[in-house]
This record gives structure tokens, sequence and C-alpha cells, in this order.
């Protein structure tokens, strides 16, 4: 019996370690974001896996390619009106470049195939309780083994 690793995929990405910033595991998901929770990157509540799909392998079902979208989202620093909305602008391009590079540099889950992050919003975000803050949608295609019995 196989299982697509999504819960497997998560808890790597919480383990890996980018100075200055907390990953969160799904378990971890808050709806509103305190002082010292942030800069952190955390499972994006809405939409968290998209694009399931499935490609056969050539002899039928046993050894398909499963290819999934997991969306995570920065809350890098709070909109406030002390901050200019620009201010932090550069401080936060540099962290989304430490996660890109760490996600490159970092081996990956031996039935994981590929994990490629992309970028789908840099600038204003909102955690769940509504509060904006300075931050970026990151999406990290998947491309897993799945073997059947």
């Amino acid at each position: 019996m196989s299982s697509v690793k999504v819960a497997a995929v998560a808890t790597w990405l919480a383990g890996l370690s980018v100075t200055g910033l907390t990953i969160k595991d799904l378990d971890a998901i808050k709806e509103n974001m305190q002082v010292g929770d942030w800069p952190c990157l955390v499972p994006h509540p809405v939409n968290y896996m998209t694009g399931l799909g499935v490609v056969r392998d050539s002899f039928g079902r046993g050894q398909d390619v499963l290819t999934y979208t997991l969306n995570y989202r920065l809350y890098f620093r709070p909109v406030t009106g002390v901050v200019k909305f620009f201010g932090p602008y550069d401080e936060l391009i540099d962290m989304v470049v430490l996660v890109i590079n760490k996600i490159q540099d970092t081996k990956i889950l031996s039935s994981i195939e590929d994990i490629t992050p992309g970028i789908s919003a840099v600038g204003g975000v909102e955690d769940a309780a509504g509060n904006v803050y300075h931050g970026c949608d990151f999406t990290f295609a998947i491309r897993e083994f799945y073997e059947t019995s």
C-alpha cells in the first residue's frame, strides 16, 4: 500500500533551517499571527494542495508519478502605520532568496523525485484574521513516485 507524501514533505520543509525564519508544519497554522511569530513560513490555510495530477507508468498502474503543488505563505513583518509599505521590501526579498536557496541546496526525500520552488505573489499578504503583512506566497511543485503493490 502506498500513500501520497504530502505530510512528509510538509515535515521536511518545516525541518529546514533558514537563518532568521521559522518554518511551520501542518499542525501549526495560526489564525492570527502574533509578535514573535514572524518572520515565518506556514502552509497556506487556503488551497494548501493544488493541481494534483497522475502520470501513469507505461505498463499501467504500479509506478506512477504524482504531481501537485503545495502552497506556503511567508509572513515577514506586519504592515503598520509606523513602517512605510515598501520599507522592508529589500529585506523581504533577501528572505525569499534564502528560502529558495535552501530548497535548492537541500537533499530531498527519497520518495520525492523533485521539489521546484516558485512564487505566486510578493507584497502584502493577509493572515486568516485579515491582518496585512509584508510577505510572499510560495509554490512548491512536487513530483513524487507513487508505487502501488
